[in-house]
């Protein structure tokens, strides 16, 4: 169960590190029109640069370091020992003269 949920939160950490990506990329796509040829921006396309490059790391980052929690989540669950089933039970003995035994045996 361990391995599913991390690997469950890597997916999702994947998916906004994607969507950050996208963002980033449709913010860099705005800046051309702010910017000269000689790469000299307006005010508002040296923050359209700004934004799509910090949305951009932090998609790297969120997208890595979800990969990384989808890879350790594949091994935990690739790797977990094989669950064994326990058996356990309680007892009452009572001897016929009148010795009266209580127990509880298990394996854990």
């Amino acid at each position: 169960m361990i391995g599913i949920g991390v690997g469950a939160g890597g997916v999702a950490a994947l998916g906004v590190g994607v969507v950050l990506g996208l963002q980033a990329r449709s913010k860099w796509g705005s800046v051309g029109a702010h910017c000269n040829a000689d790469h000299l921006c307006d005010a508002t396309g040296t923050e359209l640069n700004h934004d799509a490059r910090s949305l951009g790391n932090a998609g790297t980052i969120v997208g890595g370091v979800g990969l990384a929690a989808l890879v350790a989540g594949t091994v935990i669950y690739l790797t977990a020992p094989a669950g064994r089933p326990v058996v356990e039970h309680a007892y009452l003995h009572v001897d016929g003269d009148r010795a009266v035994r209580i127990g509880f045996h298990g394996q854990f």
